[in-house]
């Protein structure tokens, strides 16, 4: 197996043992993933460092575009995988940027961390408000046509495509 980002896991999820103990329980308690002492990751993907890199350039510069936000919101915890920024937002001279990890909502600390980071680093005039993102459910509705030999196959392969099409969209962006 390959560590990563799809081994993190919700809270109050790991009840069983593989291996069970005699009077041996198992439990991962907490709140808001504040158990989790660190975030598994996926390995970078050419297109995230791609983005890393192109938000560098402008950093020499003395103002910050979107990209350089971006570029910093990113740096700004390990936990972050993905960040969108609107400016003007809620106000003039606002800065919000949503963070995400790989599975959903950044953790408090994500965001404490990131407005620690950006701090020091923000442009005279401009205020960075941080927040998670929030997660939206949508309920799909799949209907697959396939020979019954290639039923299993073709429902994780379909699985597989909504989860990928889900790691792809920006946030806040449009499903259609």
């Amino acid at each position: 197996l390959n560590p990563g980002a799809a081994f993190n896991v919700p809270i109050n999820t790991i009840v069983q043992m593989k291996t069970p103990l005699l009077g041996v329980t198992v439990n991962n308690p907490g709140v808001s993933g504040e158990w989790i002492v660190r975030y598994g990751a996926d390995r970078e993907t050419h297109d995230s460092l791609v983005l890393r890199c192109k938000a560098r350039w402008p950093e020499l510069g003395a103002g910050a575009s979107n990209l350089v936000w971006t570029g910093w919101a990113l740096a700004g915890s390990a936990e972050t995988v993905r960040a969108r920024v609107f400016e003007d937002e809620p106000r003039d001279g606002a800065v919000r940027v949503v963070l995400a990890s790989a599975s959903g909502p950044v953790s408090p600390t994500a965001i404490s961390d990131t407005e620690a980071y950006l701090a020091p680093r923000r442009p005279l005039g401009s205020k960075p408000f941080v927040q998670s993102a929030s997660v939206v459910s949508v309920p799909v509705v799949v209907r697959l046509r396939v020979a019954p030999a290639y039923v299993s196959g073709a429902e994780a392969e379909a699985l597989d495509t909504l989860v990928q099409l889900q790691h792809a969209l920006d946030i806040g962006a449009p499903l259609l």
